[in-house]
């Protein structure tokens, strides 16, 4: 009777385990997609390489911005230019995302992140982005 009672528990133990790795592993999975182009994005920023961070962007925020080099007057001119960065939250809701963070400004300044992206066509690009000292 013992013996069932802990191969009963065992399989429970285990059942709820895989529903946490499943559960776990499909968010991950479905907010990889923005995740990459976050990174990407941030990680050209971090850089100083405009070119690939506008290749990131989506055509509805290259339209607003108008080009790689009011990219960079936007970041360096607002003295905004992340040193390094690091993403603690991302959400996903059909075709957008969004990307929650700290970043480190020049100077050793924190700073609060927010990158948000969008499908364009079957890829993730970012559609705005926030990157304000605190």
């Amino acid at each position: 009777m013992k013996k069932g009672i802990l191969i009963g528990l065992g399989v429970a133990v285990g059942a709820c385990i895989l529903f946490v790795a499943l559960t776990f592993g499909g968010a991950m999975l479905l907010t990889s997609g923005p995740a990459d182009a976050g990174n990407s994005f941030m990680t050209a920023l971090t850089q100083g390489d405009y070119d690939k961070a506008w290749g990131d962007c989506h055509p509805a925020l290259k339209e607003k911005i108008g080009g790689v080099q009011k990219l960079k007057d936007i970041v360096e001119g607002g003295n905004a230019k992340p040193v390094s960065f690091s993403i603690s939250s991302r959400n996903v809701n059909n075709d957008e995302g969004k990307l929650e963070g700290t970043a480190t400004l020049s100077g050793n300044r924190q700073a609060n992140l927010v990158v948000e992206l969008a499908k364009s066509g079957n890829d993730w690009k970012v559609i705005g982005f926030n990157i304000k000292a605190k």
